[in-house]
């Protein structure tokens, strides 16, 4: 067999054994996106995923913002518009939150944010710390998929 074959052969078997989307969404009750990113595109990405998996009205999703991406909850922070869409990340998760998801700021953000230049009355409305207990609920409990974006 030539390297190219045996290459495409062990491509398709890693394919074949990977859970995909479809056979494991019944499996998964609660999504956690992790978003530290502050780059846009990134944001973007993990935002829409999230507002689509809220839609779908049977998932339990969870933001939580934490770093650079942390930037998001707070209220006078707009963001550049996205194309194809011509929608900012703040806007995307808005949809997220309005389709159901529920976005927290990690319990570090606060207490580091440049010389402690927010406080939670900054956030967006709906938007809340989420204390190291409850994260630790929530991605630990059975049928909880985490994403990292």
């Amino acid at each position: 067999m030539t390297m190219n074959r045996l290459l495409i052969a062990f491509a398709l078997l890693l394919a074949w054994s990977l859970p995909t989307f479809a056979d494991n969404g019944s499996d998964a009750d609660t999504y956690v996106i992790t978003l530290n990113s502050g780059e846009g595109q990134v944001q973007g990405a993990a935002l829409e995923l999230a507002a689509y998996l809220a839609r779908e009205g049977d998932k339990d999703v969870h933001v939580v913002l934490c770093g650079d991406a942390g930037e998001l909850a707070i209220e006078r922070n707009i963001p550049p518009s996205l194309e194809p869409r011509s929608v900012s990340p703040k806007e995307m998760l808005m949809e997220a939150m309005t389709g159901g998801a529920e976005v927290h700021v990690c319990h570090l953000f606060l207490p580091n944010s440049g010389h402690r230049q927010y406080e939670e009355d900054d956030f967006d409305e709906g938007i809340t710390q989420i204390n190291p207990r409850r994260m630790a609920e929530l991605v630990s409990a059975p049928g909880t998929r985490i994403l990292g974006y």
